[in-house]
């Protein structure tokens, strides 16, 4: 006979599989976020001009692998910015660069040139 923590204990597994197959679905249906969507020279230009401003860029994907995670570090302030695949990525990362860059996106646009790639 099971007692009432073993019931508890029953709920909590039965949860914790029904969230992990809604999870699994979810990517299912929603796809992976695609690497090769990045505009590198774009996103590294990013970096870089973070960099020079004594700032830092942390990129990886979610937990799911649905979406582009960013996080931005300089000074005090930090945030992690999430590009979804059906997102502008360009446009994305050209605001991202507007708000944490010291030249916002003039700074951006001049490492870009600098790189070889001008907009």
């Amino acid at each position: 006979m099971a007692g009432p923590r073993d019931r508890q204990q029953d709920e909590k597994d039965r949860r914790r599989a029904n969230a992990a197959e809604r999870r699994s679905s979810k990517r299912r249906e929603q796809g992976s976020f695609d690497m090769g969507s990045i505009p590198w020279l774009t996103l590294v230009a990013l970096i870089a001009e973070m960099a020079a401003s004594d700032g830092a860029i942390r990129v990886g994907l979610t937990r799911d692998g649905g979406a582009l995670a960013l996080g931005m570090y300089h000074k005090d302030d930090y945030a992690t910015e999430y590009i979804r695949p059906h997102e502008d990525i360009e446009a994305c990362l050209h605001a991202i660069a507007d708000v944490w860059l010291p030249d916002g996106l003039l700074g951006l646009q001049r490492r870009m040139a600098s790189m070889g790639k001008t907009e």
